[in-house]
C-alpha cells in the first residue's frame, strides 16, 4: 500500500497546480495530463534514487519503509517542480507542420 502511495499520489501535487496555471476543465485533459505526471515524476525520482545508490543493484527486497519514505520525499520535490517545467515548455516552444502539395508531379 505504501508503493501505491509513492508512485501515483504525488501526482495529484503535479496535476492541482498543472490545474491551477492552465485552467483546464476537460476530463480527458485531466487523465493525460495525470499519465504524464505519474510518468515523469516517477522516471527522474527513479533516477536520483539509483544515482544516489550506484554501488547497489536495484531488487524489490530493498523496497522498505525507509526506502518509501525517500522514494516519497524526492519524489513530492518533483510534483511540485514538474507543472512549472511543462508550463515553460509549452509556452516556449511552437511545432508548426505544414504540408505543401508538389504542382509539377503530374
Amino acid at each position: 500500500m505504501l508503493e501505491f502511495i509513492c508512485y501515483f499520489m504525488p501526482s495529484f501535487i503535479s496535476l492541482n497546480i498543472y490545474k491551477n496555471l492552465v485552467k483546464m476543465k476537460d476530463l480527458k485533459q485531466f487523465i493525460i495530463h495525470y499519465g504524464i505526471f505519474v510518468s515523469l515524476n516517477n522516471l527522474f525520482t527513479l533516477l536520483i534514487v539509483m544515482i544516489k545508490n550506484l554501488d547497489k543493484s536495484f531488487e524489490f527486497s530493498m523496497i522498505n519503509v525507509t526506502y518509501c519514505f525517500k522514494y516519497l520525499f524526492f519524489s513530492i520535490i518533483f510534483s511540485i517542480i514538474m507543472p512549472y517545467i511543462i508550463q515553460i515548455i509549452n509556452r516556449n516552444i511552437e511545432i508548426n507542420v505544414e504540408v505543401k502539395k508538389n504542382e509539377k508531379s503530374r
